[in-house]
């Protein structure tokens, strides 16, 4: 039986079929290693933006629901005052400002979450004419550290039979604040008659005006928009402040006031990779799953093409 020697080709054959087969399973490691990574790298992504996460702190949230009446040549507020936080606020201390007089409750050393506390407080309201009249109600308190804190209320008591005013407060805008920011009203005159209106912005302490506001002359039916800016002392990151607008004038003998109130939020400052954290986070993913892709088609494209002789 004639013996036959292996030809050259059919021995080099064999050789590139196991150097393809040694590329395919290569083909699949790296296929699994790029997949395995991918999988850790996610994982790592979700753990730090996890670990990122800001820890939630105990709040304090005073509500003040005050009832105004004039009676007697005096301002009697009779003001309830609760904690809806969940952290107890100290040495809270009311006070109420009425015609450029100010007078102050008793203090309370301690007022516990989900706690009212009913006070009154008085003021001197001699010789009041007819009309609106605007009053304010400051309470300072302070959190378990001793930071001290400042809740302001603004609002309006009724003297008399005043009709309803002709100026309105129609909008305010108050972005988040950090360290300076814009603070925006829109007030409307609703008469065909040109008035002086004396505007305000009421601010609790820690925040300040730049510029105050002063009296504006608004023509029949006129709408203007009244921009200033505010600064941010003392408020802490995560505190909401309530802050108000007020529109004043008379007509005749009757003195009219609105006041409207908006919240302003304290914000940290923050560098724009802390503002776009998770944007270039998405970007980085998004690039390492381009990349990953990338070298998928690559190893993909050479498997498919014939072996070099």
């Amino acid at each position: 039986m004639p013996f036959e020697f292996p030809r050259r080709g059919r021995a080099w054959g064999g050789v590139e079929r196991g150097r393809a087969r040694s590329a395919g399973q290569l083909r699949k490691h790296q296929r699994g290693w790029l997949c395995g990574h991918g999988v850790l790298f996610g994982y790592a992504v979700l753990g730090f933006l996890i670990a990122a996460s800001p820890a939630v702190a105990g709040s304090i949230s005073l509500g003040m629901t005050p009832e105004p009446e004039v009676r007697q040549g005096a301002l009697v507020v009779s003001l309830g005052i609760r904690n809806g936080g969940d952290e107890a606020a100290r040495s809270v201390s009311p006070a109420l400002q009425f015609l450029g007089k100010t007078t102050r409750a008793d203090v309370r050393p301690l007022l516990r979450p989900n706690e009212t506390w009913r006070v009154d407080l008085t003021a001197p309201a001699v010789d009041l004419v007819t009309g609106r009249w605007p009053y304010r109600i400051m309470v300072d308190y302070a959190d378990a550290n001793e930071y001290p804190f400042h809740a302001l209320h603004v609002g309006t008591v009724v003297a008399g039979a005043p009709p309803p005013a002709k100026v309105a407060v129609t909008g305010i805008v108050a972005p988040p604040l950090a360290a300076s920011g814009p603070l925006e009203s829109v007030v409307k005159n609703l008469s065909p008659d040109t008035r002086t209106v004396a505007l305000a912005v009421h601010l609790p302490e820690g925040l300040e005006l730049k510029e105050p506001v002063s009296a504006v002359e608004f023509a029949p039916w006129e709408e203007r928009k009244i921009s200033t800016s505010l600064v941010n002392r003392t408020g802490l990151p995560g505190s909401r402040y309530a802050v108000f607008v007020s529109a004043e004038y008379d007509d005749g003998h009757v003195h009219q006031a609105v006041v409207v109130p908006a919240t302003v939020e304290i914000v940290a400052e923050q560098s724009l990779f802390k503002r776009q954290r998770m944007l270039l986070w998405l970007l980085a993913g998004l690039l390492v799953v381009a990349w990953g892709a990338a070298i998928g088609w690559r190893l993909a494209a050479r498997r498919r093409s014939p072996p070099r002789k």
